[in-house]
């Protein structure tokens, strides 16, 4: 509540400042005074340029109006939904019902004849049941029981399928836990999981009732029978039966023979073959990852050595062009020239990707494709900065005078021999890298050679 009063304290005093500060321009005679605020808080805290003030000054005011909304507001708020409650003319509280927990109460006493008032906090539980009801409950319980325990089994005398055992009964309020006698017989959920005899065997099944801490016993008696199973399931257990006789009987022989029929059955024994499916199929699918990432190590090798190739050319490339357009021969004919000359030594040598991608930009020209289109596309199918500036070098050639253009290119094919250096460069520290692996090998090789003789020899 302090923080309520301070925030229109704070609002109180604003008003009281900004009240002589002028408004310019027309505004809505409710917005003035949030106007006059936001350009007294400006003044007292600028930011920013002063072209943005009117943005900065607009936007504290709708602050200022939607707080002065809110703190009117929230009294009526708080009068209407919130506030203290009123305690029932009866003095009453009323207790959750059951499975609701309890609730927590933050009471408060005026006690007549004293100033103070008295803060209670108070943890209401929920209703306890009485002796009566919790009879009634039990009672029904039983009842409830007798009614479920069977499941589809007709009567007690006769249990061959899955019986109910039911963890909570009445609705959840009485509780039950279950004790057999003798153990083993049922599983948790009420199915036969001991071999019984044929003649059955009876099962006393004691019910621990509990309704709060109130506890009833009810206990039950039934006969057991072997599990109904079908022709299947009944052939299966007498075949597991023959075999464990005669496992039993050949106990104290070299060799064990297997039963020759099962009910009337002949039986033909084999011994199942190692089966290679799963491990083979295993093999499968890592000889296809391993092709899929040994294709894409290849694709990424070819990618650098295209890179690579690329940028050892682009000096001749340059060189060539300057070359020949120093001779006399346009740009067209220059390019379309070293295009001709490489496709004609093309069989004696392997691709050059640089003039593979200039053979291409030639096919465009003849096709209908600009000459200044063509030199562009075939710096970017290139890919590498160099030869993008020398598409565009070229095709902005065509626009202007090619004057000085031999020079420019002569430069070019210079700077660019020297990062061919420094390319072949990387490339021996490279090839000397991957040799140092079998250089240790070998050496360990040698040690291993004349070490092993001189520890023989002691």
């Amino acid at each position: 509540m302090w923080i309520y009063w301070g925030i229109v304290l704070i609002m109180g005093v604003l008003v009281l400042i900004s009240s002589g500060q002028e408004v310019p321009g027309e505004i809505r005679w409710y917005r003035k005074p949030f106007r006059k605020g936001a350009i007294q808080i400006w003044k007292m805290f600028p930011a920013g340029k002063k072209k943005e003030a009117e943005k900065e000054i607009a936007r504290l005011e709708n602050m200022l109006l939607f707080l002065c909304v809110g703190l009117i507001l929230l009294p009526v708020i708080e009068g209407s939904i919130g506030g203290e409650e009123m305690v029932l003319d009866s003095y009453a509280l009323e207790r959750p019902e059951k499975g609701q927990g309890s609730n927590t109460y933050i009471l408060k006493a005026d006690i007549q004849g004293s100033t103070e008032t008295e803060e209670i906090h108070l943890e209401l539980e929920e209703r306890q049941y009485t002796e009566k009801e919790k009879k009634n409950f039990l009672k029904n319980a039983e009842l409830e029981l007798q009614q479920r325990v069977l499941g589809e089994n007709k009567s007690a005398d006769d249990i061959r399928q899955r019986i109910s055992l039911p963890s909570e009964l009445q609705d959840g309020e009485v509780t039950v836990q279950w004790i057999q006698n003798p153990e083993g017989l049922l599983d948790e959920n009420g199915e036969i999981v001991a071999e019984l005899p044929e003649k059955g065997q009876i099962l006393t099944l004691t019910a621990i009732l509990t309704c709060e801490e109130k506890e009833e016993l009810y206990e039950m008696a039934l006969h057991l029978y072997p599990k109904e199973r079908t022709e299947e399931e009944q052939l299966r257990l007498d075949l597991n039966q023959a075999v464990a006789s005669a496992k039993e009987e050949s106990a104290q022989k070299s060799n064990m023979r297997l039963p020759a029929q099962v009910d009337g059955r002949n039986v033909i024994w084999s011994l199942p073959g190692s089966s290679v499916m799963g491990a083979g199929l295993l093999l499968v699918v890592l000889l296809a990852a391993g092709g899929y990432i040994s294709k894409s190590e290849e694709f990424k090798k070819a990618e650098q050595d295209r890179k690579r190739q690329l940028i050892l050319d682009y000096p001749d490339v340059v060189f060539k062009l300057g070359m020949l357009l120093n001779a006399g021969l346009t740009i067209e004919n220059a390019f379309t020239r070293i295009a001709e000359e490489y496709q004609q030594t093309k069989s004696e040598g392997k691709i050059r990707w640089a003039y593979e991608e200039m053979t291409v930009a030639c096919n465009e020209m003849k096709s209908g494709i600009s000459e200044a289109k063509a030199y562009e596309r075939f710096g970017r199918r290139c890919e590498h900065t160099c030869y993008i500036r020398l598409g565009t070098i070229l095709s902005g050639s065509l626009q202007k005078s090619s004057e000085g253009m031999t020079k420019l290119l002569l430069d070019e094919a210079a700077e660019a021999m020297e990062d061919r250096r420094q390319l072949a460069k990387k490339m021996g520290e490279e090839a000397g890298t991957k040799l140092l692996f079998p250089m240790i090998l070998m050496l360990m090789v040698v040690l291993v050679i004349l070490i092993v003789p001189a520890v023989l020899s002691f």
